[in-house]
């Protein structure tokens, strides 16, 4: 038999309804769960931990989770388990019916760098939607290789944002990777937008998407609910942005051709 057993002294002449209380000291588990062997059982755990997960069979009738901690009760009846009240030897399995509370380690800076560079691509898709708009409507011509060191300089954001989020924490180093590849690539488009608010125009859009992408990872709850509005609503702009280009000549312009 696994886990903590002992003796509890009875003998066949006592009632077996005797109270008795166990004090565990645990360091270091990840989760901690309770079978409902008793006809009725009533557990409440308490710990400093904010961000709990409750497993099991069976949730808490009663639960409260806040930055300090959390707390949870559950209510058991031996009509709620898959195994009987009484039993021979080691003849019943008391396996199908735990219950309790797993200690969530919230994301780290690994899995924060891991879970912006998942959104990698759809800030280069941005970026280069954003820069074949300007192009487009300022009949300013872009090269091919001036999309690809661009596109290139925001690739190697996410390895710096790794690099220096082991050193300073996830904040900071998303906050300097961020606004060193910003004024990377806006110094750099000033060399084929020249229009002074053109390029303002670029460097907000660009500041535009990596607060968008801060938010969606610090919420983590709200992170898809997030992250659809916001699409959402740059789809929105977007189309509205390009509503008056023309992206082909009319048939009269080709008939005159």
């Amino acid at each position: 038999m696994s886990g903590i057993v002992t003796p509890l002294g009875w003998t066949a002449r006592e009632s077996f309804h005797s109270d008795f209380s166990v004090n565990l000291s645990l360091k270091g588990s990840q989760s901690l769960y309770f079978v409902p062997s008793g006809k009725s059982t009533e557990v409440k755990a308490e710990g400093a931990w904010p961000s709990p997960s409750f497993e099991g069979k069976l949730l808490p009738v009663d639960r409260t989770v806040n930055e300090e901690g959390f707390s949870a009760s559950w209510k058991v009846l031996s009509f709620n388990r898959p195994f009987s009240q009484k039993w021979l030897d080691s003849e019943q399995s008391l396996s199908g019916s735990e219950f309790g509370v797993r200690l969530l380690i919230p994301a780290d800076q690994y899995q924060k760098s891991i879970r912006t560079a998942k959104y990698g691509v759809l800030v280069i898709i941005l970026a280069f939607t954003a820069l074949f708009l300007v192009e487009i409507t300022t009949k300013i011509r872009i090269h091919p290789f001036q999309y690809i060191l661009i596109g290139v300089a925001l690739i190697i954001y996410y390895t710096l944002l790794l690099a220096l989020s082991e050193q300073v924490g996830y904040n900071i180093a998303y906050a300097i990777s961020s606004i060193a590849t910003i004024l990377l690539v806006s110094v750099y488009a000033t060399s084929f937008l020249k229009r002074k608010p053109i390029i303002l125009l670029f460097t907000t859009l660009m500041s535009g998407f990596y607060v968008f992408i801060y938010v969606i990872i610090q919420a983590e709850d709200f992170s898809l609910l997030i992250g659809s509005i916001g699409l959402f609503l740059i789809i929105g702009f977007l189309m509205y942005f390009s509503r008056n280009i023309k992206w082909y000549n009319d048939q009269k312009s080709l008939a005159t051709d």
